[in-house]
């Protein structure tokens, strides 16, 4: 999944218009940042990329960039 590609599905997981979030955008900041949002995007991260996303690693994470290297082989 591209960068671009996971910022599309993660708009759409907190619901919120095209274009609205930033790499750097702070996780702490975003209104609709929360479990649910947490479990929709492990969802949808596994789905699209096969990769299994857990709570304690997400916690960790600041940015939206942060998650996204998440979904980054190592």
């Amino acid at each position: 999944m591209s960068r671009e590609e996971f910022i599309l599905a993660f708009e759409q997981v907190l619901e919120v218009p095209g274009g609205s979030l930033q790499e750097g955008s702070k996780l702490e900041d975003l209104e609709h940042w929360d479990s649910v949002a947490m479990v929709t995007l492990m969802s949808v991260v596994e789905e699209r990329c096969g990769v299994q996303l857990s709570p304690r690693k997400i916690a960790g994470c600041q940015t939206v960039h942060d998650l996204y290297q998440l979904t980054q082989p190592a």
